[in-house]
């Protein structure tokens, strides 16, 4: 990964910029959401235009999962300049949710075809993205689990 990483919330100066959450049950388990073509992400998306990074993450945790969050954190964000449209600031956020993962009512958008949780050793044979699995590793290192 040759991205650079910011370590604290860089001010959004840009129309395309994106925020997902790690989201942790009180087991430490990490929801994910599956995409149609099959691939697993993190919950959250694209910012509305005068949305905060926090505002931006709760509206879309809560459209693509029906869960809210409880005191997001920073983790990490970095400049992706792989669309070859334009460069997307992506922020990554860990939030501990007040349920265990068999307890947690997820009511799935139409964005997605699924979403579980899953314990980091079954993460790894996802195929989540390196960046996205890096802040996961990163987000258990901030709580402590």
């Amino acid at each position: 990964m040759s991205q650079r990483y910011f370590d604290k919330p860089p001010k959004i100066v840009t129309d395309r910029a994106c925020a997902k959450g790690v989201l942790l049950s009180r087991n430490d388990k990490v929801l994910l959401l599956r995409k149609p073509n099959g691939a697993w992400d993190l919950p959250g998306g694209k910012l509305r235009a005068g949305e905060s990074w926090l505002e931006g993450l709760s509206r879309e945790v809560r459209e693509e999962s029906g869960l809210e969050l409880d005191r997001p954190g920073w983790i990490t964000g970095w400049l992706d300049s792989s669309d070859k449209a334009a460069p997307m600031l992506k922020g990554i956020f860990v939030s501990r949710l007040d349920c265990s993962a068999k307890k947690a009512r997820i009511s799935i958008s139409k964005e997605h075809v699924d979403g579980a949780f899953f314990s980091t050793k079954k993460i790894d044979g996802l195929g989540l993205a390196a960046e996205y699995a890096k802040a996961i590793s990163w987000a258990f290192e901030k709580v402590g689990a």
